[in-house]
């Protein structure tokens, strides 16, 4: 009776951590002579990058002491969501939506923002086991342009943390949309860092 629980739990468990993660489609005005749309990268629905619309590193520096973004990642398997307002795919949207990870899984959100404003996004990730932790918070700004679609992500690597930002092209290759790195301008180091 005990290895039928077991192989159960076991079963019931790989499947959960097996399933592909669930696109949501929401209905968002956008008008593409004054705004702009981003894709945002996180982990199981959570944002690792809050981002900030019409805002520069400098009005930003008022605001990021108020606003401590820690962001924790629990790890318990649990339906993902990615959020769509139709932002065209791209290899890295496809490979999220296909992303069947049992500790860390990927997803996205999309969302609009003032086109020709400045954004700033400001990321964070912290996680903690028994013998270790590890945090780390970076800042930077980009202006996207009215009528473009750009992908945001949060990079954790040992030595430190990053954000990349890329401009959605409008050429298609095997059915996505190719993408090309922008610079960002990194803001001050935040007065809230871990």
């Amino acid at each position: 009776m005990k290895s039928v629980v077991l192989w159960g739990s076991i079963l019931l468990l790989s499947a959960c951590g097996s399933m592909q993660s669930q696109v949501v489609k929401k209905n968002v005005s956008f008008d593409p002579g004054s705004q702009a749309q981003i894709r945002s990268y996180g982990s199981y629905g959570s944002d690792l990058i809050r981002i900030y619309p019409e805002t520069d590193c400098a009005k930003w520096e008022g605001t990021k002491r108020n606003a401590v973004n820690r962001r924790f990642v629990n790890g318990l398997p649990r339906k993902v969501r990615n959020i769509s307002i139709g932002i065209p795919p791209t290899e890295l949207s496809r490979k999220t939506e296909k992303d069947t990870g049992f500790i860390f899984r990927d997803s996205y959100r999309e969302m609009v923002v003032s086109g020709n404003q400045p954004v700033v996004l400001d990321g964070a990730f912290s996680s903690q086991t028994r013998n270790h932790h590890y945090s780390c918070r970076v800042a930077a700004s980009f202006t996207p342009k009215a009528g473009e679609a750009y992908e945001v992500r949060y990079l954790s690597e040992e030595e430190g943390c990053d954000i990349e930002v890329y401009h959605i092209g409008h050429e298609e290759k095997d059915g996505v949309r190719q993408t090309k790195k922008l610079t960002a301008n990194y803001c001050a180091r935040p007065g809230t860092s871990f």
